[in-house]
């Protein structure tokens, strides 16, 4: 049995090939493929291709005595080398120091969101607090009102509460609240009444993620492809044009 190797374009192919004789000829015989590798090869490609290799040859062990295997293996050194133990740790420290470089940009991509996600916090606390605020505000209101209302039915004389009767819109335009402000209000009175709140939250985030997207892109073509520059700046040098942005 030999090796026998098959120069394409840009790949160099093996297969293992076998001899016999057919009466005063000899026949060659292709027994298995043995993979392909590119013409010039990295380490990685190297190793990869020889832990195949040698799984091929495992699986022909029955055909492939360990004398036969191991004149197949010289003969694929001569011209795949093998990778060395140096090679294969240079490649290790290469994969390991990529690895770091890209769970570091993963660890402060989330540090950002953390950070954003907290301004969304403390801003939703504090608009909490001022409807709160509010509310406590509208009930002590209602409560004189309604003390009010007992002392006119009782027949006590009050003052003031002579003027125009005030209307919900008045009460609504006082807050600064806009007609579609207040369509809203009602909205998302029903779908809590009708338990769709989940639903809606599921929604209004992933509709702020798109938002929130479409604007950071936007921006960053505003800042770094202005109309009087040729490209970007240097702190965003990896930017090559808006497609990669």
């Amino acid at each position: 049995m030999f090796v026998r190797f098959r120069q394409s374009a840009n790949r160099l192919q093996l297969s293992l090939v076998e001899s016999c004789r057919v009466g005063v000829k000899v026949r060659h015989g292709h027994v298995a493929s043995l993979g392909a590798i590119g013409m010039s090869p990295s380490v990685a490609d190297r190793v990869a291709f020889w832990g195949r290799l040698h799984e091929r040859l495992a699986k022909l062990s029955n055909r492939v005595d360990p004398k036969a295997q191991t004149k197949i293996f010289e003969s694929v050194h001569a011209k795949i080398p093998l990778p060395t133990i140096a090679e294969q740790r240079g490649l290790q420290l290469e994969n390991a120091k990529a690895d770091e470089r890209i769970w570091t940009h993963l660890r402060e991509l989330h540090e950002e969101q953390v950070e954003g996600q907290q301004k969304l916090v403390e801003t939703a606390k504090t608009a909490i607090g001022e409807n709160q605020s509010a509310a406590a505000n509208a009930a002590a209101h209602a409560a004189a009102m309604s003390e009010r209302i007992g002392r006119i039915e009782k027949g006590e004389a009050v003052p003031g509460g002579l003027g125009k009767t005030v209307t919900i819109e008045d009460a609504i335009a006082e807050l600064g609240w806009t007609p579609s402000d207040v369509r809203h209000a009602r909205r998302l009175s029903i779908l809590h009444e009708i338990g769709a709140d989940d639903d809606y939250q599921e929604a209004v985030f992933k509709h702020n993620r798109r938002a929130e997207k479409a604007l950071s892109r936007s921006i960053l073509r505003k800042h770094l492809f202005p109309h009087d520059r040729s490209g970007p700046p240097s702190p965003a040098a990896w930017v090559k044009n808006t497609r990669d942005i």
